[in-house]
C-alpha cells in the first residue's frame, strides 16, 4: 500500500475517534455546543506543536535524500565515505 493512503487512513480513524469522544461527551453532559467549536489553549498548543512537526519532517527528508545521493557516484555505484575515486568507473569524487 502506498504512503498516502497509510497518512489517509490515519487521518480518518483520528477523525472518527474525535467525533466519536465528542459526540459521548455530548451526550454525556460534559461539553456544550458552544464548547465543541472553541478551541482551549492545550488544544490550540497541541496544533502548533503538530503543525511544527509538519513543517519540519520535510526538511529532514530532504536533508537525508542529499545526504544519500552524495554517497553514490554519477554511474550509481555506492561510495564509501574514504574513497577518493570510484572504483566502477574511475572519476574522483
Amino acid at each position: 500500500m502506498k504512503k498516502k493512503y497509510h497518512i489517509l487512513i490515519w487521518v480518518t480513524f483520528c477523525a472518527i475517534g474525535l467525533f466519536l469522544y465528542n459526540y459521548w461527551s455530548y451526550s454525556c453532559g460534559y461539553c456544550t455546543r458552544e464548547s465543541l467549536v472553541i478551541v482551549s489553549w492545550p488544544a490550540k498548543i497541541l496544533i502548533a506543536v503538530n503543525l511544527l512537526i509538519a513543517a519540519f519532517l520535510p526538511v529532514l527528508h530532504f536533508r537525508r535524500r542529499k545526504i544519500v545521493q552524495k554517497s553514490t557516484c554519477n554511474c550509481g555505484q555506492p561510495l564509501i565515505s574514504l574513497w577518493r575515486y570510484c572504483p566502477a568507473c574511475g572519476s574522483p569524487r
